[in-house]
């Protein structure tokens, strides 16, 4: 895994969250105007978003679990200790809900495909 500059990270960060919220604000109103198709696309595009997540969660997940076990390895104990193992554990577990996300906003947008081809 190479390096990248903290700053760099945290600037695309950034700009995809400023990205979602921008979304987010124009969803705000609502989607009653959507037709299918628009709905479908739109479900296409939150999944392909939680699937850039997904993967952007894997190299964090993978740094986290790097640090912890640097503690464990200088043999590290008490609460700092106690918080890696439940931060690894979250981070990990939140990678996994994403991906179920993931999966379960294809089958739907599978399955409003369908709708709209008429099966």
């Amino acid at each position: 895994m190479t390096d990248v500059p903290a700053n760099r990270v945290q600037r695309a960060l950034d700009v995809q969250l400023e990205r979602a919220g921008e979304a987010s604000r124009v969803m705000s109103g609502g989607a009653g105007g959507l037709t299918l198709a628009e709905v479908g696309a739109a479900l296409e595009s939150v999944a392909d978003t939680a699937d850039l997540l997904w993967q952007l969660l894997g190299p964090l997940a993978d740094r986290v679990e790097e640090i912890r076990e640097r503690e464990v390895t200088e043999r590290r104990e008490g609460s700092s200790m106690d918080l890696m193992e439940r931060a690894s554990v979250h981070v990990l577990h939140g990678r996994d809900g994403l991906s179920i996300a993931r999966h379960l906003l294809g089958q739907g947008r599978d399955e409003l495909l369908k709708v709209e081809q008429g099966e």
